[in-house]
């Protein structure tokens, strides 16, 4: 028996509560319009529809995760480790989405934007082949 053991119900509620974090957090970037103009209205028109793009980027990812934690039945201090990285750029998919909210047609936004995807991705692809390359090979 190891001295430490990695806890799968940890590793859920840690990920889901990150997620959970990040997913109330972008409503907080849709601010009242002090006036009911129509430049005012459409501002947070814009917001709302943003909002609506980073909740569906993030929710898809979570719907990912739980898959890959799905099949995931003890994990490696590895995995754990890997996890975190990609829980860390899960955050800043707020941020980034944001960011280009608030400057559209922004080059740096977007790059922005897409190296924030690009490492969600990575880490992602990283996971899943983490867990592709633990599963007991069946035999013939």
């Amino acid at each position: 028996m190891h001295m430490f053991e990695n806890s799968k119900s940890r590793l859920d509620a840690i990920s889901d509560g990150v997620f959970a974090v990040v997913l109330t957090l972008m409503v907080l970037d849709i601010k009242v319009p002090k006036t009911l103009t129509i430049a005012d209205l459409y501002a947070t028109g814009f917001s709302v529809v943003i909002y609506f793009i980073s909740f569906a980027v993030v929710g898809q990812y979570w719907t990912f995760h739980q898959e890959l934690l799905h099949t995931v039945t003890q994990p490696s201090t590895n995995f754990l480790v890997l996890n975190f990285f990609y829980l860390v750029f899960i955050c800043l998919v707020p941020f980034a989405t944001s960011f280009i909210g608030d400057h559209p047609g922004s080059r740096i936004s977007a790059t922005l934007f897409a190296i924030i995807i690009f490492m969600v991705d990575l880490f992602q692809f990283i996971l899943f082949r983490s867990v592709i390359g633990e599963q007991p090979k069946k035999e013939n």
